[in-house]
């Protein structure tokens, strides 16, 4: 039998019928840190809608979990004005914990040197705040249209 949307069919194999459990596919996690409530409440559901299951990293416990590096990441959304850790020094953190999830950063406009320096860091993507809702959507779809990476 073959499980398919919870349903079982058999599955002949020439004279023989087996059982074989088809597991169902898991979609991507991205992490959204922000303490930016309003904006998490508009990148969330555009993540959602691109197929992602949101994962909210708005508070210091948050981030000491994602730290742990238990969950598996398809991508990163970085508020780079967070004021519940230190952006630019957990760059480094979050590459080596997760190497094959790209960082989409984001941050005020006014602050250049913090911009160009999360490119520096590694982010694969680095937009003023006033372009993160329209072109972080567009980024992420990207990412999430490509196949995983592991190792």
């Amino acid at each position: 039998m073959v499980r398919s949307r919870g349903h079982a069919r058999k599955r002949s194999l020439g004279n023989h019928e087996s059982a074989v459990p088809i597991m169902p596919e898991v979609p991507p996690t991205v992490a959204l840190v922000t303490d930016d409530l309003l904006l998490f409440s508009r990148l969330e559901p555009l993540i959602a809608d691109a197929g992602a299951t949101v994962l909210p990293v708005r508070s210091r416990a948050a981030v000491a979990t994602l730290l742990d590096g238990d969950t598996p990441l398809q991508a990163l959304v970085l508020d780079l004005s967070a004021k519940h850790l230190v952006p630019l020094d957990a760059i480094h953190r979050l590459r080596v914990l997760f190497p094959s999830a790209p960082i989409l950063a984001f941050g005020p406009h006014t602050d250049r040197e913090t911009l160009e320096e999360a490119a520096r860091r590694g982010c694969a993507t680095v937009l003023p705040r006033s372009r993160a809702v329209r072109d972080l959507t567009q980024e992420l779809l990207g990412v999430l249209r490509r196949p995983a990476s592991f190792g």
